[in-house]
């Protein structure tokens, strides 16, 4: 069951109006240095530097995705590359940023409504749908 318009809160499918979100830095920096990072429950969002074309309208959000551990043992997995999509993630980021993008990550450790980080990945994947009628472009399906 999908939630309905009035669960949703206002949320813009742009990542700097997304408040609630703080940059970590970007996709490659991040894992060479996962050590430095946080270890926290989180929502994110990886993000390109310019605005892509989708079904209907643009957006620089290409993924959002949570984690119940914390940035570093997620991105651990994304480094390692351990399943077919977290390769592909991972090999599509570094092809951008190859090719002159940059790729950053922003995460929220404290989603708003006491929302759990799943559930608030939840909400931002059916509001991104909503808008684009389509899933950014790494998320294969919502949740």
């Amino acid at each position: 069951m999908g939630l309905v318009e009035a669960d949703v809160p206002v949320i813009k499918m742009q990542s700097k109006e997304n408040t609630s979100f703080e940059r970590i830095g970007g996709f490659t920096e991040i894992l060479e240095t996962l050590d430095d990072i946080k270890t926290t429950p989180a929502t994110y969002m990886i993000v390109i530097n310019r605005q892509l074309p989708r079904l209907k309208g643009e957006s620089d959000i290409l993924y959002f995705g949570h984690t119940k551990e914390g940035i570093p043992q997620r991105f651990g997995a994304y480094k390692g590359g351990n399943t077919p999509n977290e390769k592909h993630l991972r090999d599509c980021c570094k092809e951008l940023e190859k090719n002159g993008d940059h790729i950053d990550v922003y995460v929220c450790s404290s989603p708003p409504e006491n929302k759990s980080v799943y559930e608030y990945e939840v909400v931002l994947q059916e509001k991104f749908k909503s808008e684009h009628c389509e899933l950014p472009p790494f998320n294969e399906k919502i949740g």
